[in-house]
């Protein structure tokens, strides 16, 4: 294991970022930048979590014995509790695992058909070429709406992204194709038997009622989830109380991350998440290299 590089990082936030994408996902960066931006912040556990792909891993963690840093293999899965989509990180689990495997194939045949939904969808609206375009793509199972609307600017069907998350591909639009995700207790179980700790995602962003938050987190609990994101930018501070509230209350971890994608999130940088309350035990003190 790596010498701690906690006291040369900047104190005001956790040497950690458990939580970011590359392009294997919706992120803009490779895996190789990443890396490097994270050695540069000084971070000690460093993780790229892409949706629902381990496809950047295996690189993740070849690069990561060149670097001081510990990479912790990661992946943000998808999944629904009730009527709403959740996401669960998984940190510091084994990729070729057999629930890892099978994790991965659900979850690709899940986003493949809803790829192709989405393209039959748009076509019908008058966009051309969708059903082309995803036909010579390699990795369809990564492709997500945001990819869907940089193929149709790039085209010049399009004056913008912004412009089709507006018209046809936001929330409630034509090309809002709902996906048939996997219960929020198997999520938990792939991460758990694939020997790693499974981590509810963002639970502040969920439109919910604190009691509905407070029944999700109960539940995810429940199924044997071991830690929520709380040292996440841009918390309110009376959200952070009831994350923390929470935590306590059903003995979870903390964990935290920048959620970084790209540049032009100006508002975060990766490797900037405020601090974990002291009475919060971080999830890096569970992972097989502390």
């Amino acid at each position: 294991m790596l010498e701690p590089v906690h006291a040369l990082a900047d104190p005001r936030y956790d040497a950690v970022d458990l939580h970011c994408h590359s392009l294997h996902s919706d992120g803009a960066l490779p895996i190789a930048t990443l890396l490097e931006r994270a050695e540069h912040a000084q971070l000690h556990f460093f993780s790229v979590t892409d949706h629902d792909t381990l496809q950047g891993q295996a690189e993740a963690l070849a690069m990561a014995e060149h670097c001081n840093l510990n990479y912790i293999t990661g992946v943000e899965w998808s999944a629904v509790w009730g009527s709403y989509l959740v996401h669960v990180v998984g940190l510091d689990f084994d990729p070729e695992a057999p629930a890892s495997v099978a994790a991965v194939e659900q979850q690709a045949r899940s986003r493949r058909r809803r790829a192709q939904r989405i393209a039959s969808k748009l076509e019908r609206e008058g966009y051309t070429g969708v059903k082309e375009w995803l036909s010579t793509q390699t990795n369809v199972e990564s492709i997500g709406r945001p990819h869907i609307a940089a193929f149709l600017v790039a085209s010049g069907q399009a004056k913008s992204s912004a412009h089709l998350f507006k018209s046809v591909l936001g929330a409630g639009k034509v090309g809002d194709v709902k996906t048939e995700w996997p219960d929020l207790r198997d999520v938990v179980s792939w991460i758990r038997d694939a020997g790693g700790q499974a981590v509810l995602a963002h639970p502040h962003r969920y439109k919910m009622t604190r009691t509905k938050r407070g029944q999700m987190v109960a539940d995810f609990a429940a199924y044997g989830g071991q830690a929520i994101e709380i040292g996440v930018p841009g918390v309110l501070p009376e959200m952070r109380q009831h994350l923390v509230a929470l935590a306590q209350e059903h003995a979870l971890m903390g964990s935290s991350g920048s959620d970084f994608h790209h540049d032009e999130q100006r508002w975060l940088s990766l490797g900037k998440v405020p601090p974990l309350p002291k009475d919060i035990t971080p999830v890096w003190t569970r992972f097989r290299t502390a």
